[in-house]
């Protein structure tokens, strides 16, 4: 990831990775109702970026297309910035970042499926 970025993550999340206001968790990207521990307290990871990263080699690629509804990114940046507004999901205030992350979970629990 920090090769990615050109910087530790850290870094960019206080950077570059602007939500909207009360749009979600910002240290985890769930919508705050569903992180439940919103601020300093939440200890998840946010997984968001790394879709962006590897999604070919995690064989995203059909998902995020749908997901994204066709836009292309040039750069990890201009992702960011559509991760970061906000976006209304499966009944939830959040952001696109969440729209990601469901679509995502969806994914490898049909994955997880096939193989039981």
């Amino acid at each position: 990831m920090e090769r990615a970025l050109g910087m530790r993550y850290e870094v960019f999340q206080g950077n570059y990775l602007e939500y909207e206001r009360c749009s979600c968790c910002y240290r985890c990207s769930l919508p705050q109702e569903l992180c439940g521990q919103v601020g300093t307290s939440c200890s998840r990871v946010d997984v968001i970026l790394v879709a962006f990263e590897r999604w070919e080699e995690l064989e995203l690629v059909d998902v995020l297309e749908v997901v994204m509804e066709g836009r292309e990114f040039e750069n990890i940046l201009k992702y960011i910035q559509w991760i970061g507004k906000g976006e209304r999901w499966l009944g939830h205030r959040g952001t696109n970042a969440f729209k990601v992350f469901e679509s995502i979970i969806n994914v490898v629990e049909i994955a997880a499926a096939r193989v039981r």
